[in-house]
């Protein structure tokens, strides 16, 4: 009898290392032998050096121990899903019809966490034992969460290209170790930039290459802003790194703003870096800009004598008005000039030759103040703001205006009212103005009259 039980012993376990032979040649290392009837197991380990099957213990209850042991090797994620499979009447249901069950979650051992593949097989011969057999494919779910990573970041800038359509690049950089992705939208910027889409030391890749690709006029600056430090910090006080500089696209210049922001991904936080082309719009900007002050100049021009106009004066007035306040406006003058007779002159023979005698006034009073800006308020009236060699002259430029008005009573030349104010610690420039300008209407008087007169003063 007992070599009958030995032999059957003997049987039996040749059947128990037939199956799990069955199970090693499917790759797993990890493997549990159970009986669904009994709950009786046996567990088996294998040598990771040589591939050796040892056996690690046996017993008598498989799910309660699964249910003990859930909390030291299972993941707590994890957790619910095993315990699920883990139970005689799921696995009975699951393998109905079926031989092969499949499970993937994370284990843990000597404090690692990884990801494990476990697979149930019913036996053919058989129904009531399975082998339990699990294997390490935390490499491969890497390499998958990966390569995923990697699709829907391409994805999502493909949509990032569709929507904006100037984005030339987009780079993935892990912080801490600089770490690397690049996508591009151009072939011109994969062909000109001969740096690696993937790699290591983002920051200092991208300044080396800035000697080469960067415009010789950004370079100084874009070296001295782009640092890991200047960029992590302005991202912290601002929630994004913003640079625009020109960059050099097969050696033809083009205006790029590179924009940085932290985002978290599964894996940790991720910087954001993006390269955007915004070379139409800041060439639409300078040429509107540019268009902005030719029109804004000739706002300011008298359309009629070609000189500053009331905008312009008006304008003066408010700069050293501000320079007043803050007590750093220099001395000046203002001179307020009036063309006499202009309304006879458009009554009689017409305003072609109103406009002729405004523009022979407006010559002597130019030649007269060469040194300041001259304007025509409006009408028949004139100012000058005079600095400098005309306001130390000022006298004796009074003096030749009051000559050639003499001059000019006798010749039915053109004659100008004047008259003159200096600047005195006045609140303002109009006080000025003003002082000049009743000075200039006392001058016109005495010239009506025919007094003799040189003291716009």
């Amino acid at each position: 009898m007992n070599q009958m039980a030995e032999g059957e012993k003997t049987q039996s376990d040749g059947n128990v290392y037939a199956h799990i032979a069955h199970a090693l040649a499917r790759g797993y290392t990890d493997l549990y032998y159970v009986n669904m009837d009994t709950d009786e197991y046996i567990e088996f380990h294998t040598d990771d050096e040589r591939g050796v099957l040892n056996e690690a213990r046996r017993g008598s209850d498989f799910f309660e121990e699964c249910e003990k042991e859930v909390q030291v090797f299972v993941h707590k994620d994890d957790q619910a899903a095993f315990l699920k499979t883990m139970n005689r009447r799921f696995l009975a249901e699951a393998l109905d019809g079926r031989l092969v069950h499949e499970l993937v979650y994370r284990r843990i051992k000597d404090g690692k966490t990884f990801y494990v593949l476990m697979r149930i097989s019913r036996m053919e011969d058989n129904g009531s034992f399975v082998v339990i057999a699990v294997k390490d494919i935390d490499e491969l779910m890497r390499q998958r969460r990966m390569e995923e990573r990697i699709r829907e970041e391409r994805i999502v800038y493909a949509r990032l290209q569709a929507i904006t359509g100037n984005f030339i690049c987009v780079y993935v950089v892990d912080p801490e170790t600089e770490h690397y992705r690049e996508f591009s939208s151009t072939e011109a910027f994969e062909e000109g930039l001969k740096q690696a889409k993937e790699g290591d030391n983002f920051f200092a890749k991208v300044r080396e290459n800035a000697a080469i690709y960067n415009h010789p006029e950004s370079l100084d600056q874009f070296l001295a802003v782009f640092t890991k430090e200047n960029v992590l910090a302005e991202i912290e006080r601002n929630g994004h790194f913003s640079l625009s500089y020109r960059f050099l696209l097969k050696d033809r210049p083009i205006y790029v703003q590179l924009k940085a922001a932290l985002v978290e991904e599964k894996e940790g936080p991720r910087l954001i870096v993006g390269l955007n082309d915004v070379d139409a719009q800041v060439r639409q900007e300078k040429e509107m800009g540019k268009q902005l002050e030719q029109a804004q100049a000739r706002a300011m021009i008298d359309s009629l004598t070609g000189i500053k106009n009331k905008y312009a004066f008006n304008s003066s007035a408010e700069r050293m008005n501000r320079q007043i306040e803050t007590q750093s406006q220099e001395s000046f003058a203002i001179v307020v000039l009036d063309v006499n007779n202009l309304k006879i002159i458009n009554d009689t023979l017409g305003h072609q030759a109103g406009d002729q005698y405004l523009k022979e006034a407006c010559k002597i009073i130019c030649d007269t103040f060469k040194h300041s800006p001259v304007f025509r308020l409006g009408g028949d009236e004139f100012a000058v703001i005079a600095r400098g060699n005309d306001y130390e002259h000022m006298e004796e430029l009074l003096e030749v205006v009051s000559r050639r008005n003499a001059e000019a009573a006798h010749t039915n030349g053109v004659v100008i009212a004047c008259g003159m104010a200096k600047f005195d610690g006045d609140a303002n420039v109009d006080e000025v103005f003003a002082r000049a300008d009743k000075k200039m209407y006392e001058n016109k008087s005495k010239l009506k009259s025919g007094t003799k007169n040189n003291a716009a003063l």
